[in-house]
């Protein structure tokens, strides 16, 4: 227990330092934000293209009878339901892709930045691997939810319960992202750390208080000045989000120091 609580709070000491590495992490979250918004925009206006196209070609203008393709003749409806599902399924697919592009890309590059190691296109290339895989893990489960479950309640929790499952491979892959070791070894090496999640309990404490705690404080200060108040507050997010990163980092390398005596 003794050994465990040093472990947490010589990571949590090393952390509060804020350095090059730190802005580094700043600058590589806000690339990260305005990437993921200029995506969202990017499938919002291929999304309102697949959705009102064919029915503007058909004349349908009423938006009711376009989304249950009623007033139209059964061939056409057909038509437009089998275009639609396509353009769906494109969109999803595209959306899908960007996401695990946008992720990797950042993901192995701020890892790279906390390692101090030189990127590589083999350490984007692992990234990507790794948060494939888990993807593709995490949206069988969840289209298997939804294709037994009938209580709509099981459900949501069911999302809910893998959604955190997810972020936390997440999470925890991102601190063995390296272009030294083979995919399996850093997929053997990531799930061993998940595994051992009493390592966990007081980083994902510290963070929820975080969260709950610091944006308040400038809510409570400037929450007549929205104008002050809302930058501030993603700046005590940006300040989080680096500082977990290097506290998480510095824990795992010192979980490694201790797993290598025994």
């Amino acid at each position: 227990m003794k050994k465990y609580a040093n472990i947490q709070l010589e990571s949590l000491k090393c952390s509060l330092k804020f350095d090059k590495i730190s802005l580094k992490l700043i600058l590589i979250d806000i690339l990260f934000i305005i990437s993921l918004l200029a995506s969202y925009v990017l499938i919002y206006f291929l999304w309102s293209r697949v959705l009102f196209s064919a029915f503007r070609e058909s004349g349908v203008i009423n938006t009711v009878q376009a989304l249950t393709f009623t007033a139209l003749p059964s061939t056409q409806a057909t038509h437009i339901q089998q275009n639609f599902i396509i353009g769906l399924l494109c969109v999803v697919l595209l959306s899908i892709i960007l996401y695990l592009l946008l992720i990797s890309l950042f993901s192995s590059y701020g890892s790279s930045v906390l390692n101090n190691t030189k990127y590589t296109l083999k350490y984007f290339k692992n990234t990507f691997y790794i948060y494939t895989l888990l993807t593709i893990l995490y949206l069988f489960f969840i289209i298997f939810l939804f294709i037994i479950s009938k209580n709509i309640m099981l459900l949501a929790y069911g999302v809910i319960f893998f959604t955190l499952i997810y972020a936390y491979f997440m999470v925890v892959y991102y601190f063995f992202l390296t272009d030294k070791h083979s995919l399996m070894i850093l997929l053997d090496k990531g799930f061993k750390h998940a595994v051992r999640f009493h390592y966990m309990i007081v980083p994902i404490i510290i963070a929820l208080l975080w969260l709950i705690i610091f944006p308040a404080i400038p809510y409570l200060l400037l929450k007549n000045y929205l104008m002050l108040f809302i930058p501030l507050t993603y700046l005590v997010l940006l300040y989080f989000s680096q500082w977990i990163k290097k506290y998480l980092h510095e824990l795992f390398i010192r979980i490694d120091k201790e797993l290598e005596k025994v």
